[in-house]
């Protein structure tokens, strides 16, 4: 068998799962010391630059720049170009973007969790450990000084160093929606070298800057949704009761009003209650965290890849079949894996016995096929 891609609880080792959910989800940041063959088949500067000089890949959205923490206006490092669709875009000027990388900027290159085959497999695991969506971003440059103003990431932030040596100080403080907290207690201060892994919850104050030559740091963000995310699905339910379609009663008769406002809360309360809502949900959580989003063609073959997951906290059925157990092992290990993946590591078996064999997990619900719908 092959070894499967950097997956959620390889890129904790050694911190166990169980401990991360438990101590530092939405907790405390983690830190976890790795060696550099644990960020093999990511991405490196060599892929990056290779990237950068298919120039019409980027413009001032994807292809950022900052000093000191602070944006570099794009028409310091683009010109006036146009995209594939014959819209004006500015577009990064190679020539002026390495000026300021000289000049100690850092380059930022946004959403590209789908850059490397090893990027879509681990921005994949770590949407489906923590039921999100996630988006990557690498950030490169030589030795810098620490961002002037701390920054935060909305989503939960997994920080992997790449290359190089880069320096990060954390606050005490979080930022929080609608709140008006600021940085103001150093938590502390660290290194992070090739392999090493930083978890911070969402809106953890922190600054970073390069401490040396080729700096690369890999940032992926998973976006947990909220209760808003909901608000389509309950306006559909809603709408196919009667009680919401009826007219309110007029708002001077205080009784009548306030007695028809707790028949239309009771309502709620019974629907968002039920068993086919909380199936509903689970649905819209599954089909946000896009597995099978994060694709890649496979030309001139028209196979479609299918994706399937394993949940952390499943466990491997008992009384299965030694084939379907064997399997069920492989898929554990792998958390995120498809069909094509599934057929290679067992090519030593008949394709047909492997096939039923993911069908009986499937059918036991310890593998879940990762599915979406178009325009989601």
């Amino acid at each position: 068998m092959t070894q499967n891609p950097l997956n959620f609880r390889r890129l904790l080792d050694p911190l166990p799962v169980e401990v991360f959910f438990d101590e530092h989800l939405d907790q405390n940041p983690a830190f976890v010391g790795g060696e550099e063959v644990k960020i093999d088949g990511l991405i490196s500067w060599d892929e990056v630059t290779e990237s950068l000089n298919n120039s019409k890949l980027w413009s001032s959205a994807g292809l950022t720049l900052s000093r000191n923490g602070a944006p570099v206006p794009a028409a310091e490092y683009c010109f006036n170009g146009i995209n594939r669709d014959l819209q004006p875009i500015s577009r990064p000027d190679p020539v002026a973007v390495l000026e300021h990388l000289a000049n100690g900027a850092t380059l930022g290159l946004e959403n590209i969790e789908n850059a490397t085959a090893g990027l879509m497999r681990l921005s994949q695991a770590l949407a489906s450990a923590l039921g999100g969506s996630a988006r990557a971003r690498v950030a490169g440059s030589g030795p810098t000084q620490p961002s002037e103003v701390p920054q935060f990431d909305i989503g939960d932030a997994f920080h992997l160093q790449l290359d190089g040596t880069a320096y990060l100080a954390l606050f005490e403080e979080r930022a929080t929606p609608g709140g008006n907290s600021q940085p103001e207690e150093l938590a502390g201060e660290l290194e992070m070298t090739a392999g090493d892994v930083l978890y911070l919850p969402a809106g953890q104050f922190y600054q970073t800057a390069g401490v040396s030559e080729g700096c690369l740091t890999l940032t992926v963000t998973v976006m947990r949704p909220s209760g808003v995310e909901l608000l389509t699905l309950i306006y559909e339910r809603l709408t196919d009761e009667a009680l919401f379609r009826t007219q309110l009663p007029y708002y001077d008769d205080n009784a009548i009003h306030g007695e028809h406002l707790e028949k239309l809360a009771a309502s709620i309360e019974t629907i968002l209650g039920g068993e086919d809502f909380v199936g509903d949900v689970e649905t819209l959580q599954r089909r946000l965290m896009a597995l099978s989003k994060n694709a890649t063609f496979s030309l001139p073959s028209h196979n479609i890849a299918s994706f399937y997951r394993v949940g952390l906290r499943a466990e491997v059925p008992s009384g299965l079949e030694p084939v379907a157990s064997e399997l069920a092992v492989w898929a554990q290990d792998a958390e995120i894996f498809t069909l094509a993946d599934l057929l290679e590591n067992f090519a030593e078996r008949p394709a047909d016995d492997t096939v039923t064999a993911l069908k009986a997990l499937e059918a036991c619900g310890f593998v879940e096929p990762a599915t979406r719908e178009l325009g989601q």
